[in-house]
């Protein structure tokens, strides 16, 4: 199979150029001829790939000309359709039995939060399905994703570390919940705290995106940014961050997000651990 070649390139090395450093670094590394087969791969359908459904749009990578991917062209992934915001009521709720501060901030009050701006690309856990379907001749499920679902935006955001600070983070902190209350009854992604304070300067709360508010796609008026991690867990129009000493069980890491196979031990809740959404039945196995 390592012999098929696309554009003059070897499978396998054509997959490594994709996993390495998304549509972008693969187009920096492809010749033009490569390039074109490439397009002529994933543009046969566009009415397939670009019109997955009302929440979805594929990015047109064969078309970035710039290192940073417009908004316009940006891609979107959404379960649920776009949310209307009252941005009076909107609030972050920041609380959970690891922290011993709890507090909310409005719009205004994240605004004044000291922030950074970092270019950070994003990308869907499914970018190159389609690969697997019709290159490697695997069977998986999901939306018929080419290419498209990665893009780079310049963001502002306030870093988790300025926000946990101020809600005293407890040593005993074993899970932080990013949530969203108004995107479906089930958006959301726990992250280990190991891995929040790994980086709390490149993990934050982000209500800027390439010089301008955020778009309502794109999660209007806050969301949170977690560069390395698959698209899902920047969950767009977040309304609580919640710190646990415990675990959380939600769709994002038990049916839709979650390692399987035999190099995964199965995973079992604690008799403590926070269902949001999901049910014991929804743990893997």
């Amino acid at each position: 199979m390592d012999q098929v070649r696309i554009g003059g390139f070897r499978r396998r090395d054509f997959m490594k150029l994709v996993g390495v450093g998304g549509a972008s670094a693969m187009l920096g590394s492809l010749g033009l001829q490569a390039q074109a087969q490439a397009q002529r791969i994933f543009a046969k359908d566009d009415s397939k790939l670009l019109n997955i459904g009302a929440t979805v749009r594929s990015a047109k990578w064969w078309e970035f000309t710039s290192y940073i991917t417009p908004v316009d062209r940006f891609f979107i992934r959404s379960r649920y359709p776009v949310p209307t915001v009252d941005l009076k009521a909107w609030r972050l709720k920041v609380h959970g039995d690891g922290v011993s501060r709890p507090f909310e901030l409005t719009y205004d009050d994240l605004l004044k939060l000291p922030s950074r701006r970092a270019i950070r690309y994003l990308e869907c856990n499914g970018n190159g399905r389609t690969l697997f379907w019709e290159q490697l001749n695997m069977n998986v499920r999901g939306g018929n994703w080419g290419l498209g679902a990665v893009s780079q935006g310049e963001w502002e955001y306030v870093p988790i570390g300025e926000i946990l600070d101020r809600a005293g983070l407890k040593p005993e902190a074993r899970e932080v919940l990013f949530w969203s209350g108004i995107d479906g009854p089930d958006t959301g992604r726990p992250l280990p705290i190991s891995e929040v304070l790994n980086r709390p300067e490149e993990i934050g709360i982000a209500f800027g995106m390439n010089g301008d508010p955020l778009t309502p796609d794109h999660g209007f008026p806050a969301r949170a940014l977690v560069p390395g991690w698959g698209g899902a867990a920047s969950t767009k129009w977040i309304t609580e961050i919640k710190v646990s000493t415990n675990r959380f069980w939600v769709r994002m890491n038990t049916r839709e997000e979650a390692d399987i196979g035999p190099d995964y031990p199965v995973e079992r809740p604690g008799p403590n651990d926070e269902f949001r959404a999901a049910t014991p039945e929804d743990i893997k196995g």
